[in-house]
């Protein structure tokens, strides 16, 4: 059970940080250089598969609880 609660925290943290990094990048989309702004987006794509991953890892572990 420990398992799942670790990957649920490190899902919600990734997460979260996804969801401040788009948040962010609002702000940034007039200032940003290009490089900046690359970092971004590959930030926020690799966030984005590490959630979805986490979230396949999760859904398998419920399933198998039933």
């Amino acid at each position: 059970m420990s398992n799942k609660a670790e990957i649920l925290a490190e899902y919600e943290a990734a997460h979260s940080e996804l969801t401040q990094l788009e948040t962010n990048a609002g702000r940034y989309a007039g200032t940003a250089t290009a490089t900046q702004t690359s970092n971004l987006t590959q930030k926020a794509h690799h966030l984005s598969e590490q959630c979805d991953q986490l979230k396949m890892i999760l859904e398998a572990i419920e399933a198998s609880e039933d």
